[in-house]
């Protein structure tokens, strides 16, 4: 997974040289239960259930190529999966509002769906 950067509306895995990340919280990443409690955790538990997925049902796709991010402006969706056919870019946008509606569990169905 790329390098953390953390916008005020919007966490994503992508660097950015020109726009330095502001102070992380002093909040852990993730819940006594192993589940995600930030943005950035969201990030690296789908990165990892992504990981399991491909290895089982999608052996050639380059997850380590997918850049993972966080929206709280997503509405009635709980990701969106972005292909940019010109650069070969893949990108996973995940909705942190839809993760603290339903949790992990079924934030982790989307996958299995989508």
């Amino acid at each position: 997974m790329k390098q953390a950067r953390l916008t005020d509306e919007m966490w994503n895995a992508k660097t950015g040289a020109s726009q330095p990340a502001p102070a992380q919280s002093d909040q852990p990443d993730e819940s006594p239960k192993g589940t995600p409690q930030t943005k950035h955790a969201l990030c690296k538990h789908a990165a990892a259930h992504a990981d399991d997925v491909a290895a089982e049902h999608f052996p050639e796709l380059p997850v380590d190529a997918i850049d993972w991010e966080t929206s709280t402006r997503m509405q009635r969706s709980a990701g969106r999966a972005i292909y940019d056919h010109r650069s070969e870019a893949i990108m996973i946008r995940l909705s942190w509002d839809a993760y603290e509606a339903y949790g992990w569990k079924q934030f982790a169905a989307w996958f299995a769906t989508s």
